[in-house]
């Protein structure tokens, strides 16, 4: 199951390829700075435009994953402890 939370990073890259940070006039303009407009490009650009929506988006979907984690880790402790 904690492997299905890495899927998280493919969302994380599916959105930041859905904005105009990625477009293709975004990666013909960087080419020719000569920069890829990779998904940490995107992402800089996003923090710049909007940095509190971004801020707030990452720390919530960053607890919520690192939470579940924990969760599924302590799983079996809980079971053996209460098992009595």
């Amino acid at each position: 199951m904690l492997f299905m939370l890495s899927r998280t990073y493919l969302v994380m890259r599916l959105l930041t390829r859905l904005t105009k940070w990625r477009s293709e006039q975004a990666e013909i303009i960087a080419q020719i700075e000569g920069f890829d407009a990779d998904t940490t490009f995107a992402l800089k650009a996003l923090m710049k435009e909007k940095p509190y929506l971004v801020l707030f988006f990452m720390a919530f979907f960053s607890s919520s994953v690192l939470g579940l984690a924990v969760r599924i880790f302590e799983m079996p402790f809980y079971e053996i402890e209460f098992d009595d």
